[in-house]
């Protein structure tokens, strides 16, 4: 059985966006560049009338939550060790936020999230 959230998910990835006056984002993701192993908080928050919901889309995409990565009470992502594995395991991407409440829903702009390499030399 699907709850309210996912079809109103499917029908905003197919429409495109849409928003009104009594849902807004107080804060939206940042791009951000971390070092592989490191936690990061990609934020939003979104203000209307209540319940709102959060969900997060990476690279288009409903988000799984895992042990490793998962929202946040106050509608922030939180990944605990950032990994930049081959294909759909690599936490790399572009992610949103979508907000929605009764009235609607509306996108986050797109947050990009690096995962930087570095190389330790040795002094000789």
């Amino acid at each position: 059985m699907e709850d309210g959230s996912s079809v109103v998910l499917e029908k905003f990835l197919r429409q495109g966006v849409f928003s009104f006056s009594e849902l807004f984002f107080v804060k939206e993701p940042r791009d951000v560049t971390v070092l592989r192993k490191d936690a990061v908080i990609l934020d939003c928050q979104a203000q209307g009338e209540v319940p709102v919901h959060i969900r997060w889309l990476k690279n288009g995409s409903p988000l799984a939550e895992t042990d490793r990565v998962y929202p946040l009470a106050n509608g922030s992502l939180f990944i605990s060790e950032a990994e930049n594995r081959r294909g759909e395991k690599s936490d790399e991407g572009s992610y949103q936020c979508l907000a929605q409440n009764k009235y609607g829903a509306i996108l986050s702009q797109k947050a990009r999230l690096t995962i930087a390499n570095f190389i330790l030399l040795k002094s000789m």
